[in-house]
């Protein structure tokens, strides 16, 4: 009974300090394929704990890879630049599937970003622009 009362008041100091739980970590592989018709200039994954970035990926099948580390729970953000983009350029975003993108983007010159909602599968995040 007693080994209860003291178990039972340490959590509650416990929860009254803000105590959380230690957030889970992992990594997963990075690939980034470039089949347009220019450079791209510059790629970026971002995560809470983690950024990883490439640049100047060959045009007409130029890639590249990588280890991002973040926390599961999270969102990792993807940020590509390209200076003269082809027209039409999309960049196709997977992670929790290699057959449906988790989402597609028409690349603009300059800076294009897309945020990847967590939670991130452990696989991999890959990017294909066609």
């Amino acid at each position: 009974m007693r080994k209860t009362f003291l178990s039972l008041v340490v959590l509650t100091l416990l929860s009254l300090c803000g105590f959380k739980a230690a957030a889970q970590h992992s990594a997963c592989d990075l690939w980034v394929e470039n089949n347009s018709a220019a450079t791209l200039t510059n790629i970026s994954f971002t995560s809470p704990i983690d950024m990883v970035s490439f640049s100047n990926i060959a045009a007409s099948g130029g890639t590249q890879a990588g280890i991002l580390h973040y926390v599961i729970q999270d969102d990792v953000t993807v940020a590509l630049f390209f200076s003269n983009p082809p027209v039409g350029a999309k960049a196709a975003i997977y992670n929790s599937s290699s057959s449906t993108p988790d989402g597609v983007i028409s690349i603009q010159p300059g800076l294009n970003i897309f945020q990847l909602n967590g939670p991130i599968a452990s696989g991999a995040i890959w990017v294909r622009i066609n």
